[in-house]
């Protein structure tokens, strides 16, 4: 009889095991989740002022490459 229920006792502990680290690696996951979200919505607010940025630069450059007649050879 103590023999079952050391089998016992033991499945449960490695059951509980198993739940306990699917538990974590859920929470870390929501968590990731969350962070992620947070970002996506901070990097593309930033998006459009360093697009915008890109265009004057490369206007700029352009316009320097036409005034010092690199184009016209």
């Amino acid at each position: 009889m103590a023999e079952i229920a050391t089998v016992l006792i033991l499945g449960a502990a490695v059951i509980a095991f198993v739940a306990g680290r699917r538990y974590q690696h859920f929470v870390r996951t929501v968590n990731d989740t969350k962070v992620a979200r947070a970002n996506v919505r901070r990097y593309g607010a930033a998006r459009w002022p360093a697009l915008r940025a890109l265009v004057v630069m490369l206007a700029c450059l352009v316009v320097y490459l036409f005034a010092a007649r690199a184009f016209t050879g």
